[in-house]
C-alpha cells in the first residue's frame, strides 16, 4: 500500500491510498467481517519510515450517533469515457 496527504491550503486535506490486487482482497475481507462483526474495527498502518505523512487509518462501523461528513463517489472516469 502507499499513502499520501494533499494539504488543499483551505483548511481541507485530500488523503491517497494506493493498494495492490492482492491489498484490495484483503480490505474486502476485513470490511465483509465488519458487516457481520460490527463490535470490531482494522487498522491500516504506515511502516513509519519517512519523515511523516497517514500514520494510521482505523475502520470500524459508524455508530446512529455520528454524523455523516464523508461519502463514496463514484469512479473516476475521462469525459466521454464509459464503463463497459
Amino acid at each position: 500500500m502507499h499513502s499520501s496527504i494533499e494539504d488543499w491550503k483551505n483548511g481541507w486535506f485530500g488523503v491517497d491510498l494506493a493498494l495492490t490486487s492482492q491489498e484490495v482482497d484483503r480490505l474486502i475481507e476485513l470490511l465483509q467481517m465488519l458487516k457481520t462483526n460490527p463490535d470490531q474495527h482494522f487498522h491500516m498502518a504506515s511502516d513509519y519510515k519517512d519523515a511523516g505523512g497517514v500514520g494510521e487509518i482505523t475502520m470500524y462501523l459508524k455508530t446512529a450517533e455520528q454524523k455523516h461528513n464523508i461519502y463514496l463517489s463514484g469512479l473516476a472516469l475521462a469525459p466521454g469515457n464509459e464503463i463497459a
